[in-house]
């Protein structure tokens, strides 16, 4: 009951928060951080969900007569086949648009006689139908917004051709429980659902809708990517091993994390990392930690105690804007002083 009347307070207090943030000004688009292997996100959409999908679907309207070959429809420079809509690029297929209601789909490895390489930006974007999805062998490149929005997507099994994926390929899907790649891929491959690359030296993605009471990164693991647990409410503690750094947005708005752990140091928190991180209580910072990027705890509101080492020497201006519970701070040197001065008098 208590933990209960607790998240009820602190969701009030996130309302408060995202009310100040637009009275404090508009959140600055994301500097990528040294460590991220990938483009930052730009987390707007504090105030406007949307902003995160990006979706353009093709609107196709069908052609009053079919080609009789292959009956493809054509529009501009999107042909449709069945379901599925393509653009062709230097002789194979790249899918952009899904028409159909299916619930468990296969991505055809052909269209029309041209080979699948790619499933583009916001091919099956805002899809409410889909609970699976098994890319073919054909597909190397899945684009970023790929499947962004499918609110009922639970599970996407990846062939053993696909070279590039990005974590916000799969944005927005709340029930999103597991990604599964085959043994044979030798870019990526994933642990209990987890995407990680092939060596699991970078976690890329672990699915929205994964749930864990600790989550610990493997010990092979050297960097939590961008986004890599952006929306991730089911995990309430993680554990980061020693030699791991972390990218912007790692961690973003993860609603039910209560705990998080260093095994080792990091170089710095970059921007965005823990932001609306809102059941946060405490975070001791490792003797190594040098900066504390744009945004790094933005909205912690439930943040309490925090321990900052005389290592660091950065602290960014908003790095723990709208952190308004903050009651114990053991700081040292000279920039956490000065920094945790100017807090007690905001």
């Amino acid at each position: 009951m208590k933990l209960i009347v607790k998240k009820l307070f602190l969701f009030v207090l996130c309302g408060v928060f995202v009310y100040s943030a637009a009275a404090c000004g508009a959140v600055k688009p994301n500097k990528q951080s040294s460590s991220s292997a990938e483009e930052s996100f730009a987390p707007n959409e504090v105030s406007d969900e949307e902003s995160f999908y990006q979706s353009k679907p093709i609107e196709s309207e069908s052609s009053a007569e079919s080609e009789e070959q292959s009956g493809v429809e054509k529009d501009d420079d999107t042909f449709r086949c069945g379901d599925f809509g393509y653009i062709l690029a230097e002789g194979v297929a790249q899918l952009c648009a899904y028409y159909g209601e299916e619930t468990e789909l296969d991505v055809p490895q052909e269209l029309d006689g041209y080979t699948v390489t790619a499933v583009n930006q916001s091919a099956f974007g805002k899809n409410d139908t889909l609970t699976q999805i098994n890319v073919g062998n054909s597909v190397v490149n899945i684009a970023e917004y790929a499947f962004s929005g499918c609110s009922a997507l639970k599970k996407v099994n990846i062939g053993n051709g696909v070279a590039v994926v990005h974590a916000n390929s799969f944005d927005n899907c709340p029930s999103l429980e597991e990604i599964e790649v085959t043994a044979a891929n030798s870019s990526y491959t994933s642990v209990e659902g987890v995407l990680y690359t092939d060596d699991k030296s970078r976690l890329v993605r672990c699915p929205q809708g994964f749930k864990a009471e600790e989550f610990s990164v493997p010990a092979d693991t050297s960097l939590v990517g961008n986004g890599a647990f952006r929306k991730c409410g089911g995990i309430q503690a993680v554990v980061l091993p020693a030699e791991c750094a972390l990218s912007a947005n790692a961690f973003f708005h993860c609603d039910n994390m209560q705990s998080f752990s260093f095994e080792g140091t990091v170089t710095d928190i970059p921007d965005y990392c823990f932001f609306g991180c809102v059941l946060l209580e405490e975070i001791a910072l490792p003797n190594g930690v040098e900066a504390l990027g744009e945004y790094a705890f933005f909205g912690c509101v439930g943040l309490r105690e925090i321990s900052i080492p005389a290592t660091v020497t950065a602290i960014a201006q908003t790095a723990f804007e709208c952190c308004t519970g903050i009651e114990e701070a053991s700081v040292a040197g000279d920039c956490a002083t000065q920094w945790y001065k100017d807090y007690q008098q905001q």
